[in-house]
């Protein structure tokens, strides 16, 4: 296996600026990519919290409502920690090209 997942690539002296310059720009897309899936989430959750608050809504629409609110968390949740490895990958790609 590569080094930092860039192929054949076995010491940080075989990495060329060039193809550090590649694997930044695809994380930042998958940045970006988490970015407004979570954003998203977060808007989902939001307007099940808002739907479910209405009067008239019965506990059994409350219940559903509460349960895909929990799986939404969990979602964000995940997003959230590949953004943050996604980061992490991006501040490594940067001081190696430094």
């Amino acid at each position: 296996m590569g080094l930092f997942g860039f192929g054949k690539v076995r010491k940080i002296q075989d990495l060329s600026i060039k193809d550090l310059n590649k694997e930044r720009i695809k994380q930042e897309v998958k940045q970006d990519q988490l970015l407004a899936r979570i954003r998203k989430a977060g808007e989902q959750y939001d307007a099940l919290l808002e739907s479910a608050s209405e009067p008239g809504m019965t506990d059994g629409d409350i219940d559903a409502a509460s349960y895909k609110q929990a799986q939404i968390s969990k979602s964000k949740d995940r997003f959230e920690k590949d953004l943050q490895a996604v980061m992490t990958r991006i501040t490594v790609i940067d001081s190696t090209r430094d």
